[in-house]
């Protein structure tokens, strides 16, 4: 089986040995809040073996709604306050650790200038616009970053973990826009519209399947954080069928997506 050696900046070693560790958080949502939670379990279980834990940033203009409650962990008295501002000082109210984890009440835009030392944008949106704004920010920026996307319908999800510049290694995961490439079509009209009930919500999006594709994504990340290696940079749920397929560093897959193989200086080539 083919790996991706996960490392965060060019010339170090992979893994935990590694001190690279800036996430920022694009949504704090459906998918958003769940993998905030999984972010600090994270964040916990390295600083108890010693290590660096995480530096996140979320990002997330939107306030929480009655719509929001049930399929989301927000509660009536949270109505109306910000998301991302909500999550993060709930979870510093009760760790001390993460006092300079970051909220910003705003929509991530693609002039963001990320931090050199960020691991890693995760995003967790509902919509392409947003998707445009960080492929601006990070391929066309030439960024050397890992950009973990979520995205899912009433029943299924998919996942997909990219790399934004070639490192000088064989190997460079491709990334969402590039898998996809009709993400970064902006004349096909979006799709998302604010549910008007919470049953709309929930037909839309089931009860479950935000959880259980954020936890098979947290999964993703954590084997690059503590193994050092990914095997399969994407994934595709199906919470009715109760199915999980995961993709792994497949060159007939890349094929198919449009990508060439062999030896190229072109950061669009995935070398295998």
């Amino acid at each position: 089986m083919l790996t991706h050696l996960f490392q965060t900046q060019i010339g170090q070693a992979p893994g935990m040995v590694s001190s690279c560790r800036r996430i920022h958080l694009i949504g704090a949502g459906g998918n958003g809040a769940p993998m905030l939670m999984r972010l600090h379990k994270m964040h916990s279980t390295l600083l108890a073996l010693g290590e660096q834990g995480l530096d996140v940033t979320v990002w997330d203009m939107d306030t929480v709604s009655r719509f929001n409650l049930g399929r989301q962990p927000f509660y009536p008295a949270d109505i109306g306050r910000n998301k991302a501002q909500l999550l993060v000082d709930r979870l510093k109210s009760i760790d001390p650790s993460i006092a300079g984890w970051r909220y910003k009440a705003r929509p991530f835009h693609d002039k963001v200038l990320l931090e050199h030392d960020t691991l890693m944008v995760i995003t967790c949106v509902d919509n392409k616009a947003a998707r445009r704004c960080v492929h601006k920010a990070t391929i066309d920026a030439n960024r050397s970053l890992y950009w973990l996307d979520l995205g899912n319908e009433a029943d299924t999800g998919q996942i997909v973990l990219g790399e934004c510049r070639w490192q000088n290694r064989a190997l460079r995961l491709p990334v969402v826009t590039e898998l996809f490439p009709q993400i970064l079509d902006d004349t096909v009209p979006e799709d998302d519209a604010p549910s008007c009930s919470t049953e709309e919500a929930i037909t839309k999006q089931g009860l479950f399947v935000n959880e259980i594709v954020v936890g098979h994504a947290a999964a993703m990340i954590w084997e690059g954080i503590y193994k050092g290696v990914i095997t399969h940079p994407i994934a595709f749920v199906n919470t009715k069928g109760q199915a999980v397929q995961g993709i792994g560093i497949n060159k007939d897959f890349y094929k198919r997506r449009g990508f060439k193989t062999g030896r190229a200086k072109n950061p669009f080539v995935v070398d295998l």
